[in-house]
């Protein structure tokens, strides 16, 4: 990779060229280029984007020159002289061998997607063990026992973070849960309590499995007043969701890490003020649409999404849009693994469906305690507006896996 071929491949992306993934095919430059001092790579099926743009946040804001990882942006800050990126701490958030030199791994969860590709939650696992080397500081959720089985076969450095037993905790045992079973001997784990499908304190009776202590624990969770109290001191969650103070967690684990005083990284989280796409919304007239982007085929992403919604303890309409439903042969068997009766609740007046795949959404609906004349099927575009022009409500969250509004 010479300075001449790094300025053509800027001036290709200058000029918009369609042969700019072509050329970056070619030159594989993405592996010889100098990587700053830390590669932090956000992994597993649920929050990424949520983890990695409020790190972002918090790193920006400590004065440390952050870039989350795209082809553009790396293309833009490239020195073509150097050839190093022009920053001191790049992001990647996805699972996909785009980089193998990772200083830092956090993956706040795995569980059932996309079982069409992935089959079960170890593939996914496995995809992600070969950017592990012994140099890589690992950061995971010790609240999911396969990715606590890292912990016991990680070389390299290995952080954890999790929630203690609270009052959204449950001894209840969920008919979803991915982990019923020992990662290491296959013997029935026994859990002291459950937060999700997936995720709560646990312990094999025949091997030395556990979940073990922590390097950070929230001990203290309300979600009502978003925020939450982690090694004592005090944090807000970016929504009145689990998963929330979960990433926020990550987030807390890796900045203590790389040196960043506790008050400095609470300040920055503590800033209501950030966007993390959750609070993104249009303006329709005198209506507030809130966008609210899920990943298919994740089902406990999908339940956290309308149990935020529900937790927010005011009036509003929801309208599940998708044209999509599945990442592969449109499997629609993981909408009953959601609780969609989370829903049941008087302050949601109307769920509009519309897309595709409305009819599907609705039947599901159907299979739950929700009043059905709450259901409303939309055919397009044009009916869902009237709706929104006669209803009385002034919120309402447009739930789907594309920022395609109108």
């Amino acid at each position: 990779m010479t300075t001449l071929s790094i300025i053509y491949l800027q001036l290709l992306f200058l000029f918009k060229s369609k042969k700019i993934d072509n050329y970056i095919k070619k030159t594989n430059i993405f592996n010889k280029i100098k990587y700053p001092k830390y590669i932090v790579g956000i992994l597993g099926t649920s929050n990424k984007n949520e983890i990695a743009n409020l790190l972002f946040h918090v790193l920006k804001n400590n004065k440390y020159k952050v870039l989350i990882f795209d082809k553009n942006n790396i293309i833009k800050y490239i020195n073509p002289f150097t050839k190093k990126i022009k920053k001191n701490i790049l992001i990647v958030n996805s699972n996909y061998n785009l980089i193998d030199n990772y200083t830092h791994i956090i993956i706040n969860n795995i569980s059932r997607y996309n079982l069409t590709s992935n089959i079960t939650p170890n593939n996914i696992l496995n995809k992600i063990i070969p950017l592990l080397n012994d140099n890589t500081n690992l950061i995971i959720n010790a609240d999911n026992p396969i990715l606590n089985k890292l912990k016991y076969e990680h070389n390299g450095l290995t952080f954890t973070y999790g929630i203690n037993n609270t009052e959204y905790s449950t001894k209840l045992i969920n008919n979803n849960i991915d982990f019923a079973y020992c990662p290491f001997c296959d013997n029935k784990l026994k859990y002291s309590y459950y937060h999700l499908e997936n995720l709560g304190k646990y312990k094999c009776n025949k091997c030395d499995f556990s979940r073990g202590k922590l390097n950070i624990e929230a001990d203290e969770v309300n979600l009502e007043k978003q925020y939450f109290i982690a090694n004592n001191s005090i944090y807000y969650s970016y929504d009145k969701s689990l998963f929330s103070v979960y990433s926020t967690l990550s987030v807390i684990t890796f900045s203590k890490l790389i040196g960043i005083k506790t008050e400095n990284i609470q300040k920055y989280i503590n800033d209501i003020k950030i966007n993390l796409n959750n609070n993104t919304y249009v303006k329709y007239k005198n209506k507030k649409i809130y966008l609210k982007l899920i990943e298919l085929e994740d089902s406990i992403s999908f339940s956290e999404t309308i149990t935020n919604i529900n937790n927010l303890n005011k009036k509003v309409n929801i309208i599940f849009s998708f044209d999509k439903i599945s990442n592969n042969y449109n499997d629609i068997s993981y909408l009953y693994d959601i609780d969609f009766n989370i829903l049941n609740n008087k302050n949601i007046d109307n769920i509009f469906i519309i897309g595709k795949f409305r009819y599907d959404i609705l039947t599901r609906l159907n299979y739950t305690k929700i009043d059905t004349n709450k259901l409303l099927l939309v055919d397009n575009i044009k009916s869902l507006k009237k709706y929104l022009n006669e209803s009385t409500i002034k919120d309402f969250y447009f739930i789907s896996n594309e920022n395609n509004l109108f």
